[in-house]
């Protein structure tokens, strides 16, 4: 669906033309941060919060849509997110706008423009919920908090025999995910996902180790998270999210524990894609276990493709897991992370 920028002119706000949203857009890139937007892909979404800061004329320029007043835009480039950023409207579109209804009418002093995907407005997709008594709290800061934290050690994993598992100890690496066969086709195509929001979740199972330097991550259950926020290019989890999963933990009364999280990127054309700068921020700050692992789903008219990411030897880096899916006898074989819910083994 093509995303367009409706123009009027003059006070009465007469129907005058439409352009496309994405070359304005790659412009205002270049002159507002001096991104070169050659051989990029963009990718917008849009946010319902109103921007109080007029465009600068002359002409006159009004945002039709300020109810809409900003949009986080991300740029990529051979399957690396070169940047991401939050702006207001009119600082992005304003500019070039203005540049561009006065080459088209140099006498005329009022303009408004109007953003809308298709037939209809752009969907600011769903807003992240406010959580009750949340507080705001900056760990750098010194200061009283109205709570104390203390660190929980998890208990030692326990030790197994790899190969008795049919797992080959020389393609075992510092994190490694084990699937049965359900909850892989499951993540491959049982589970149902949008094709206009990203979606995701929490990844609930068992770990064990193969060897002091190599945990094993069982996924045993895949479950949506509650009270999320979602968008085209982006999703959030709150503290609600948190504690209705770990809720469901305790009920399931199996032994089980938080392993990971799992979403979905919608740029499913080059599937070669990994996690954004944003994901890694989110898992190394909030998935603090060595052995927790982030799922990324890369949706495509093609199908799905899984990948699996878990902290590199260093306890720093994120580095692409191998994946290992149990057949009927419960030996596991290794599996790639192709497209469609038939990719098979290898």
């Amino acid at each position: 669906m093509a995303v367009e920028i409706e123009l009027y002119k003059g006070e009465q706000e007469t129907y005058h033309a439409r352009l496309a949203l994405a070359p304005v857009l790659r412009e205002a890139l270049k002159e507002l941060v001096g991104l070169a937007t050659e051989e990029t892909r963009l990718f917008m979404e849009m946010h319902r919060e109103r921007d109080p800061n007029p465009i600068m004329g002359p002409p006159r320029l009004v945002n039709l849509g300020e109810e809409v007043g900003f949009l986080t835009l991300t740029a990529v480039r051979r399957g690396e997110t070169v940047y991401e950023g939050k702006h207001s409207v009119n600082e992005l579109v304003g500019p070039v706008l203005t540049g561009v209804v006065t080459r088209l009418d140099p006498g005329e002093t009022h303009w408004s423009f109007r953003i809308r995907a298709g037939l209809f407005d752009l969907d600011a997709g769903r807003p992240t919920p406010q959580v009750e008594g949340a507080v705001q709290v900056d760990l750098q800061r010194r200061k009283r908090l109205p709570f104390t934290v203390t660190k929980v050690e998890g208990a030692e994993a326990e030790l197994v025999d790899a190969a008795a598992l049919g797992l080959d100890p020389r393609s075992l690496g510092p994190v490694n995910v084990l699937m049965s066969g359900e909850v892989h086709g499951r993540l491959m195509g049982g589970m149902k996902l949008s094709e206009r929001l990203e979606e995701g979740g929490f990844l609930i199972g068992r770990v064990s180790r193969a060897a002091a330097d190599a945990h094993l991550v069982e996924i045993t259950h895949v479950t949506p998270a509650h009270r999320s926020g979602a968008g085209a290019i982006h999703f959030t989890f709150t503290g609600d999210s948190f504690l209705a999963v770990n809720q469901m933990i305790a009920d399931r009364g199996k032994g089980e524990e938080l392993v990971g999280w799992y979403h979905t990127h919608l740029r499913g054309v080059d599937v070669g894609m990994g996690l954004s700068a944003t994901d890694v921020d989110l898992h190394r700050a909030t998935f603090l276990r060595p052995w927790q692992v982030a799922a990324l789903l890369n949706l495509s008219r093609n199908g799905r493709t899984l990948r699996f990411y878990g902290r590199a030897a260093d306890g720093e880096r994120l580095e692409q897991c191998s994946q290992w899916v149990a057949d009927e006898r419960g030996q596991y074989r290794r599996t790639s992370s192709g497209v469609g819910p038939d990719a098979g083994s290898r």
